[in-house]
Order: C-alpha cells, then sequence, then structure tokens
C-alpha cells in the first residue's frame, strides 16, 4: 500500500509540476524543459527515486495524459520552420494560474532592455541577466537569446551587440503613430482616449472589464457609451498583451487593430500560431495595418474628410492570417 501510494504521489507531481511549468512559460514547451523543473520538484518531495525508470518514467507519465491534460503542438523558429513538438494545455481555460505572456515575449523584451540601456554588450553578459532572470524550467536555451540578439541588434567589430538604428527609430515612431490614431478619431467625431498626456482618461463610459489593463490601451475611439475601435502600436514583442487588453473591452462590435511595422510581419506570422492567441484573435476577429498603410492613408485624406471604409478594407484579418500560416506549416510537415 505504501509502495502504490507512493507511486500515485510520483504521478500526481510530475503532471502538477508540468502545468505549473506550461503555464508559467505559456508556450508550447518542449520535453527537456519540463523534465529540468520535474526532477528537482520530484527530489523535493522526496519521491524521485520511487520509480526506478527514471526520465523514461517522467515522459510515460506525461504521455499517459495526452488528449486528456496535454496536447503536442509545433513549435516554429523566427524564419517560420517546425523545429519541433512542445506540450501544451488540451483545454487553457481549466487553468485559473496560466500566465498572460508568453516566456519568449519576457525575454525578448529583457534583451532590449539590456541592449536600450547600454551601448554595447556581450553575449556572455545578455545570457547572464536572462539567466538570472529567468531561472531553473523558465531558463531559455541560448540558441534563442541569439535570435533575439540578431533580430534586435548588429554586432560590432569587438564582437559586441548594439541596438540597430532602425529600431531605435520605430521606438521613437510609437507615440507619433498613438497622436495620429488620437487625432483620427477626433476627425470621425468620435471621443478619443489615448496613451498620451493630452488625450488620455481616467474612466470610461462603456462597459470594461478592467480599467486599469484598458487605460494601457494605446489608442481608444468611442461614441456615446459604445467602444468603437481600438488600436495597439506595437513595434516589439508585446503583441500578447496588447491582444488580452483589447479583450478587456465588453459590448458590441469593436474593431479591434494591431498596428505594426512592415519589418515585423515575420514575427506575427509566427507569433498568430501561439496556443494563448488564438481564441483571442478568433474571438475578437483582430486586424492588422502596417505602419505604411496608415501613412498612406493619412496622406490620401490630409485635405479631406476621412473614410473609415477605406482604411478597414486595408487592415488584414488576423485569423485569415492565422489559417494561412497553419496550412503552409501542415504542408511542411
Amino acid at each position: 500500500m505504501e509502495e502504490h501510494g507512493d507511486s500515485n504521489k510520483y504521478r500526481r507531481v510530475v503532471i502538477e509540476t508540468a502545468k505549473r511549468i506550461i503555464a508559467q512559460r505559456v508556450e508550447a514547451t518542449p520535453f527537456t524543459f519540463i523534465l529540468n523543473g520535474i526532477i528537482p520538484e520530484l527530489d523535493k518531495q522526496g519521491v524521485f527515486f520511487v520509480d526506478k525508470r527514471g526520465s523514461k518514467g517522467i515522459e510515460e507519465v506525461l504521455k499517459d495524459r495526452l488528449n486528456i491534460d496535454f496536447i503536442l503542438k509545433p513549435i516554429v523558429d523566427k524564419a517560420g520552420n517546425v523545429i519541433g513538438q512542445g506540450w501544451w494545455f488540451k483545454d487553457p481555460s481549466s487553468i485559473p494560474y496560466l500566465e498572460t505572456t508568453p516566456l519568449s515575449e519576457r525575454v525578448e523584451k529583457l534583451v532590449i532592455n539590456i541592449l536600450n540601456n547600454r551601448v554595447k554588450v556581450s553575449f556572455d553578459d545578455v545570457l547572464q541577466e536572462v539567466f538570472i532572470t529567468f531561472p531553473n524550467a523558465l531558463t531559455p536555451n541560448t540558441q534563442s537569446v541569439k535570435e533575439v540578439l540578431e533580430e534586435y541588434a548588429s554586432r560590432t567589430p569587438d564582437k559586441k551587440w548594439m541596438l540597430k538604428p532602425k529600431f531605435k527609430e520605430r521606438m521613437n515612431e510609437h507615440d507619433i503613430i498613438v497622436k495620429n490614431l488620437a487625432d483620427l478619431g477626433t476627425r470621425f467625431d468620435f471621443s478619443v482616449h489615448a496613451d498620451i498626456d493630452s488625450y488620455r482618461k481616467a474612466s470610461f463610459p462603456f462597459d470594461v472589464e478592467n480599467q486599469d489593463r484598458v487605460k494601457n490601451i494605446d489608442v481608444i475611439w468611442y461614441s456615446g457609451k459604445q467602444a468603437v475601435a481600438i488600436f495597439e502600436i506595437e513595434n516589439t514583442t508585446g503583441i500578447t498583451e496588447a491582444i488580452v487588453r483589447g479583450g478587456n473591452i465588453k459590448g458590441g462590435f469593436v474593431l479591434r487593430v494591431l498596428v505594426m511595422p512592415e519589418e515585423r510581419i515575420r514575427l506575427i506570422r509566427r507569433k498568430v500560431l501561439e496556443p494563448i492567441l488564438k481564441e483571442q484573435i478568433v474571438k475578437y476577429d483582430w486586424r492588422l495595418l502596417t505602419y505604411g498603410e496608415l501613412q498612406t492613408f493619412l496622406n490620401k485624406y490630409k485635405k479631406k474628410q476621412p473614410k473609415l471604409d477605406w482604411l478597414r478594407a486595408r487592415m488584414v484579418k488576423l485569423a485569415d492570417f492565422r489559417r494561412e500560416v497553419q496550412e503552409s506549416i501542415q504542408k511542411f510537415v
């Protein structure tokens, strides 16, 4: 009976620890990272040596829960290629402690902050800060950190990394685009909230679920007690946070738009496949508008009354975009 009880505890620790690790990472997670978190937890609980099969036993316990607690999802690299499979939840809504921002976005944000706060930095220094911030099962692999550096930084002659000038320009453009969209809303005779001082509102007349999150939305157009459109301007990796924020506005139809520079389309192709975004993208019919399309619109209607239908026609539906990417991956597989 004691042996049977220890075996049950072993399986329970494996399954619950795996759930916690995946929930903390908020992305399809390779088995290696799950294993790195489970082994110390088994040791801590005093049941590590109950199953003599070692790590193979851990994997078998998890495989027994496939299509019950877990499913396997394709993992895609920055080039859009399938590089493996990761573990994800069969029903994410059953996990109350699920984080909202994927680990990959948190790592990218940290790396960008490191680059932005220093003139140049070595790869080892970046890795050290990343590994201290994200220990144990949250530790990303070194290749993913290198990919972030290649995305945002350039190599210097002394083999260090420096933030790309183009990216610095995009960071400065953010507030300009917020202001342009806020001004555009007033031209349509909408009331406007924007994340800049001249347009920021303390409260809203329309139905919201979380006031603090809604206040952080870049631009909101509304009429009376009805939200009409929201815009999130993202030139970095905060896509998940932006889309989750947009779900806090309730009521009737609201146009939800992600505004991004053209060079970030590759990022979108990767992000739309992340499980945490699938439901939000489809449920709220998110659209994509590039900086170039927005500027074309602003130039076209600089001296005449703008037409919202003309702008809407140039927005890509993220659900269709996601379907296109998914189909291309299936062909690759």
